[in-house]
């Protein structure tokens, strides 16, 4: 099970999270948590994300 936060607010499930478009206000920590049912074994992994301007 994969759950995915922006700034600590869940925004989506599954293995791949992905964002159409990206702005400004989309700058801020990601966070992808996954968890096995069957180990008990979860993991934590996040990344800092800063959108400087459109291309």
């Amino acid at each position: 099970q994969y759950s995915w936060f922006y700034n600590n607010s869940e925004v989506g499930y599954g293995p791949v999270y992905e964002k159409a478009a990206l702005s400004l206000t989309n700058s801020g920590q990601y966070t992808c948590k996954a968890f096995n049912n069957i180990t008990g074994i979860s993991r934590t992994a996040s990344l800092e994300l800063t959108v400087i301007g459109k291309l």
